[in-house]
């Protein structure tokens, strides 16, 4: 690769003969790498030295530089295909969201689990960014707030559970100012 700032990253000859010896061009139009591969399926190639992600390279080579910050989304969505044409350059989120893993599945729900929107007044949005059913979160802090009552409210009062949740309570309390040393 080079080291200067042009829009264009070549292979020199030798390089782009070894680069094509690893791509097996398929009739769907995505071009398989068939060397290295690391964990997550994405081909292994090196310049002058430098290892890189194929798919990279061959976009840097055959379109042209990419931006700082951005990364290339397989819009065949297979990973070991290192067709520019098949590229496009985006964020991370962008590429993400278009996924198929479970951020990008969340992203996509339009509905909770219980049927809810996940739309307009009934979405919360948590201090993280992570959308949330407002019925089902009032339903959700309701019902911890009753059982919180239940357990510490007084014996008799909420039944036998509570009784039971006390006396363990106490009981611990008891062995451990019991072998507190005097």
């Amino acid at each position: 690769m080079t080291g200067n700032n042009d829009t264009r990253v070549s292979m020199n000859p030798k390089e782009l003969a070894r680069f094509w010896a690893n791509v097996e061009k398929r009739a769907d139009g995505c071009w398989r790498w068939t060397a290295y591969k690391n964990w997550g399926g994405y081909g292994g190639f090196s310049i002058r030295g430098k290892p890189g992600k194929a798919h990279r390279i061959s976009y840097e080579h055959f379109i042209g530089k990419i931006p700082e910050g951005l990364v290339t989304d397989h819009l065949c969505r297979r990973c070991d295909c290192v067709n520019p044409a098949h590229m496009e350059v985006v964020t991370q989120r962008v590429n993400l969201l278009r996924g198929v893993g479970a951020c990008a599945k969340n992203y996509r729900k339009t509905h909770c689990i219980h049927g809810h929107s996940l739309s307009g007044a009934n979405l919360y949005m948590d201090p993280d960014g992570q959308r949330e059913c407002r019925i089902c979160r009032k339903t959700r802090r309701q019902r911890h707030s009753e059982a919180t009552k239940a357990f510490f409210s007084p014996p008799g009062e909420s039944g036998a559970r509570n009784q039971t949740g006390l006396a363990i309570v106490s009981q611990r309390h008891h062995q451990e100012s019991d072998s507190c040393p005097q």
